[in-house]
């Protein structure tokens, strides 16, 4: 029904006082739709949703109330109207109001006076209730929210009042304390707190109760006994006037052990440093001691304590004690540690260590302290050659760093850089090193370069800028760190961003195509719930009414047809669902084969028919190849699906007429085939021919009832045929039926074969394989059930594994197994991988796998394991056991004509 927001629905039989309300009112600002009659109102509101309607109480064929009347039995809400009299009939107004009316109008001479006062009147308030019934939704909204993050968050919650007795708890917080909801609900505070903790209770709820948040640990006692440690977060809230304390439990017993173990460490750490053969000491930035070992110590004939708060002008002479300090201002510069060889003057000799300096940094980064190694070295002879190799490890670290190192002096010229790869620098370095960078870099690239030189000089503070640069035709984005390395110059580190800011700007679309598809998948969402119910209540229901003791044969088959044909729905939502994430992940794959197009469409027709049929709808299809031409390559699996899905909405949307599908050759080469699916259904409006196709919408046409389903059918459909290479329309109008068309590409063969099988019943099958002993690996004990009724005639054994490697070792204690029925998702080791291993000892036995996945391209996956052949859940009896008849009694043809 189309919805008029600024138009008034005039109903009057007085065509002369229509024309002056036509006057007053569209001056106003408002349309205005005028009728004569009551019957043509209602034939008028069938299609349109008026703003408000100006109701004359007598008119020719019936009165306002008996119009009223009229309406409401055919809508369930009516617009907002008001009524006109000739009449002063005060029970007349009474009565109108009653069933609905805004207001009540004389039409005496001020009539036409009070029309535009009456309408603001009545806009106003229309405005007013939707105002409120948005904040009335939005109120609900918030309160919704809030309540699921309550029970659904990971930190325990509960709210209590000032007693200390529960109100409110979530699941994680009655789980972490091995009670249920219900149980803590009937408890309080200081059933769960330890003896400490109840007795600091009174001061802390006197701190939340001044409107304090408290964040302290507190020791809870679990269920069974053991004491816990949790780190509490508390807070005042008010409802209706009332206080309550509400409190996040999060369970730190973990941190509090990691905490005792880092003590011990701190302990076996400083034992280690006394325990070294090194010297070593910590000194700050200013040169003064913090901390030395006792190594360090005795070698100056001191104890450690006497460095303590000492300089290095306190133990050396000048010239040693401005080396030192030197040595830590490169630390704290550069932060980085060096190795140097240093001269230590004692009274009556001369020693000389290896110092090595390393940074101790704190949780920002910065240098704190300069922490030296001294490593005695007096006498050795070998110093250069250690020193040596220091600088090939340093030289190899600079090598295999990717991003590009430039150093730049103070004036801004180039003296050095490191490159992987001469490509991605901007000009030659024959071009550019010795020279300034206003020389070889544009001037904006250049000055900021320059900026960030003479600020790191400066301040001794690392920075960092980024730019674009035009390389080869093409912007590349770069990202520069600026860091002193000494003797007034800085090293510029640039790396190449070019890829992550694409990244990014691809983020950043995605995030807004997200929020451009929210609200469509929410629909769906609400939609999927539907449409996964609806079936649940039809198998819970008649499975439930089958326990009835006096049902009779006739009502079990009929309550067992409509638990199957439920079930069979459910599962068709599922594997929707299934392959529309595997599309929109794209984790969809084209598995390309050679399939006889004329078999699949005589099966589709051959499924769908007593369908088609007790509808009462006529059902044909067309083959025009002939059947050893009708040999294609193409995704089979795909191919039926797209038509079962075109096949299946037809029959959806067609009560009666006909359905038609099938195939026109497009081209004489045969490169490609057009696929139609034709019917005389309720159509759909041309506005909506390209929505059905979107995800997780359906064409708004008139047959509501017809719009069961989840809306990803065709979805799915134009995903596989743009997959497949080729391309969807649909010819369609209301009313007269919809014609849908798809082409794909195709290479044709004349190597079709038609083979002819005489039917057999089940009993049959049964009697042609020999007993066999066969291995169940399943851990679902439901549907080991379900496999050991269906295959219990083809037995003579069965053999049982919950997990993949019980599977494994039942395989090698029974190497005369003949048939492994493998579930794939199991315990320990899956199916798939379990197969790999049972072939490496076993290449006879028949393995045929079975999953409740149920995906494009699982049976492949199955086949490169070693599996013999695929079935997915829910396991249909007859195909099961046709495969063991053909796998069998194949083999035992084989065995007697050998």
């Amino acid at each position: 029904m189309e919805t008029n927001n600024n138009t008034i629905l005039i109903i009057e039989d007085d065509a002369g006082l229509i024309e002056l309300l036509n006057e007053k009112i569209e001056g106003g600002g408002y349309q205005t739709f005028c009728v004569q009659t009551a019957g043509n109102a209602l034939d008028w509101l069938q299609d349109h949703t008026p703003f408000l309607i100006i109701l004359d109480y007598s008119l020719p064929d019936m009165n306002g109330k008996e119009f009223i009347a009229a309406f409401t039995t055919n809508h369930r809400d009516s617009p907002p109207f008001i009524v006109s009299t000739g009449q002063g009939d005060e029970r007349i107004a009474v009565e109108m109001m009653k069933l609905g009316a805004r207001d009540y109008i004389i039409k005496d001479n001020q009539f036409l006076e009070m029309i535009p006062l009456v309408i603001s009147k009545v806009g106003r308030e229309i405005e007013n209730e939707n105002k409120l019934r948005l904040a009335e939704q939005a109120l609900r909204i918030s309160e919704e929210r809030y309540r699921s993050l309550f029970l659904m968050a990971g930190e325990g919650i509960f709210i209590m009042n000032t007693d200390g007795k529960f109100i409110e708890v979530n699941e994680s917080f009655a789980s972490m304390h091995g009670y249920s909801v219900k149980e803590m609900l009937e408890m309080d505070l200081k059933d769960l707190d330890t003896r400490e903790t109840v007795k600091l209770f009174p001061e802390r709820m006197s701190h939340v109760l001044q409107g304090e948040n408290l964040i302290f640990e507190v020791e809870h006692f679990h269920k069974n006994g053991h004491a816990f440690a949790l780190e509490v977060s508390a807070s005042l809230i008010t409802h209706d006037g009332n206080l309550f304390i509400q409190c996040f439990h999060r369970d730190i017993s973990l941190r509090k052990h990691v905490e005792e173990a880092l003590k011990e460490s701190e302990l076996k750490y400083r034992s280690l440093i006394e325990c070294s053969s090194d010297a070593i000491f910590c000194v700050d930035e200013k040169g003064q001691y913090k901390f030395t070992n006792d190594l360090f110590a005795s070698t100056f004939g001191k104890t450690t304590d006497y460095f303590v708060g000492k300089s290095f002008w306190d133990i050396y002479d000048k010239e040693h004690a401005d080396q030192r300090y030197e040595a830590t201002k490169r630390l704290f510069l550069t932060g980085k540690g060096e190795s140097l060889e240093v001269e230590v003057p004692l009274p009556d000799k001369t020693m000389y260590f290896l110092a090595t300096t390393n940074p101790v940094k704190d949780e920002t980064g910065k240098v704190i302290l300069n922490l030296t190694n001294a490593t005695d070295i007096t006498g050795l002879k070998h110093t250069q050659e250690i020193l040596n190799t220091t600088l090939a490890r340093h030289e190899a670290l600079l090598d295999a760093i990717p991003d590009m190192m430039f150093v730049i002096d103070a004036e801004g010229a180039i003296v050095d850089f490191h490159a992987e790869n001469y490509d991605e620098l901007y000009i030659n370095p024959e071009t550019f090193l010795h020279k300034n960078v206003k020389e070889v870099l544009p001037k904006e690239v250049a000055d900021l370069t320059l900026e960030k030189v003479v600020s790191v000089l400066a301040t001794g503070q690392s920075d960092h800028s980024t730019y674009s640069l035009e390389i080869k035709g093409a912007t590349k984005h770069f990202e520069s760190r600026y860091v002193s390395c000494g003797d007034g110059q800085v090293l510029s580190i640039i790396r190449d961003i070019t890829d992550r800011r694409q990244a990014e700007q691809e983020l950043i679309f995605a995030k807004e195509h997200a929020q451009e598809s929210d609200r469509l998948k929410s629909a769906f969402l609400a939609n999927m719930s539907h449409e996964i119910r609806t079936p649940m209540n039809g198998i819970l229901g008649f499975a439930g009414l089958l326990k009835e003791p006096d049902l009779t044969g006739e009502e079990q088959q009929k309550y067992i047809r409509i638990i199957e044909k439920s079930g069979a729905r459910m599962l068709n939502i599922i594997n929707d669902i299934v392959d529309i994430s595997k599309i929109e992940s794209g984790q969809m794959e084209i598995s390309i084969s050679e399939t006889n197009i004329n078999q699949q469409i005589e099966f589709i027709y051959i499924f769908f028919k007593p369908e088609v049929e007790k509808k009462g709808i006529k059902f044909s299809f067309k083959n025009p190849l002939p059947s050893n031409e009708a040999l294609i390559k193409t995704d089979r699996e795909k191919i039926y699906a797209i038509l079962t899905n075109l096949v299946k909405n037809a029959i959806k949307y067609t009560n009666q007429g006909s359905i038609e599908f099938g195939y026109s050759v497009e081209t004489q080469c045969l490169a490609s085939l057009q696929f139609f699916v034709k019917d005389t259904g309720i159509g759909i409006p041309k506005d909506r021919h390209q929505a059905i196709f979107d995800r997780f919408v359906q064409a708004d046409i008139e047959d509501r009832n017809a719009l069961q389903g989840a809306g990803l059918g065709l979805s799915i459909t134009k995903a596989y045929i743009e997959m497949l290479g080729g391309a969807i329309s649909v010819e369609s109008e209301p009313g007269k039926g919809s014609t849908f068309y798809f082409t794909i590409p195709c290479n044709t063969g004349n190597t079709a074969q038609t083979i002819t099988a005489k039917p057999t019943s089940d009993e049959d099958k049964i009697s042609e394989v020999r007993k066999l002993k066969i291995l169940i690996a399943e851990d679902d004990e439901t549907s080991e059930e379900l496999i050991s009724a269906v295959i219990k005639g083809f037995c003579k054994e069965i053999l049982n594994a919950k997990t993949g490697t019980q599977a494994i070792e039942v395989c090698r204690n029974n190497p005369d197994i003949d048939l492994i029925l493998m579930d794939i998702q199991m315990p320990e080791i899956n199916g798939y991988e379990a197969t790999r291993l049972i072939r490496q000892f076993n290449k006879e036995v028949v393995i045929i796998a079975q999953t409740a996945y149920g995906l494009t391209g699982d049976r492949e996956k199955s086949i490169a394991a070693g599996c013999n052949e695929y079935i997915s859940k829910p396991i249909r009896a007859t195909l099961l056991k046709g495969l063991i008849q053909s796998f069998f009694k194949n083999k035992e043809s084989v065995s007697k004509s050998g």
